[in-house]
């Protein structure tokens, strides 16, 4: 219900998931969701919610009941990343030469990783060998969408501020949701933001220095 009013304000909360059926990206407006309030509303809410954040290996798909054609059936939904690290507008929009420009004069990305490459050694079992390849594209994907919206900041004139862990910030991980890993990581981001060092005005040196380098 907060959310159904604040986009009655006219605010836009919208969620990425991957329709792995399709293969494709689907844009979620939460807000619209949000305002039809039923039932059926708050569950196609958080299935939504769930699959945006399921990570491939990680947690499974999420089955969402979907009409076409006056049938119904299950599209099989999954984390936005594999098709969109985020979601800024549409990139036949931020790559057009001519247009009516962005629908905003700022834009803010918190990135809750490093860009740069990082040297690990995963097991050598396919287990091992498949996470470290997804992680490597996803970053890999990651840098490539910064770089398409730092050329619109160009194209367009909006104001490019991003937000991401430095290279400096060296805290051991122990594998993915260590607790006291990403405690650490939060109380870095905390520091930053109270120094008003979080976002940067220019796009982070995404080169490959460094890449085979042992941490």
């Amino acid at each position: 219900s907060e959310i159904a009013a604040e986009h009655a304000r006219g605010r836009r909360l919208f969620v990425v998931t991957t329709n792995l059926d399709a293969g494709r990206r689907v844009v979620w407006n939460m807000g619209a969701i949000a305002t039809r309030g039923d039932e059926a509303a708050l569950k196609l809410f958080r299935e939504v919610l769930l699959a945006s954040s399921s990570i491939p290996g990680f947690f499974s798909p999420v089955l969402i009941e979907v009409e076409a054609n006056g049938k119904k059936f299950h599209e099989m939904h999954s984390d936005g990343t594999l098709t969109a690290p985020f979601f800024v507008m549409p990139e036949s929009m931020l790559s057009a030469s001519t247009g009516s420009g962005s629908p905003f004069s700022q834009l803010y990305v918190i990135v809750n990783s490093k860009l740069g490459p990082e040297f690990s050694m995963p097991d050598r079992n396919i287990h091992g060998v498949l996470g470290r390849s997804i992680a490597v594209a996803l970053t890999a994907a990651l840098r490539a969408e910064l770089m398409l919206i730092s050329v619109g900041a160009q194209r367009h004139g909006y104001a490019l501020r991003i937000a991401h862990v430095h290279s400096a910030f060296n805290h051991p991980s122990r594998g993915p949701f260590d607790g006291k890993y990403m405690q650490a990581l939060y109380e870095y981001g905390v520091a930053a933001g109270k120094a008003g060092t979080a976002f940067g005005n220019a796009l982070p040196d995404l080169s490959m220095r460094g890449s085979n380098k042992q941490q």
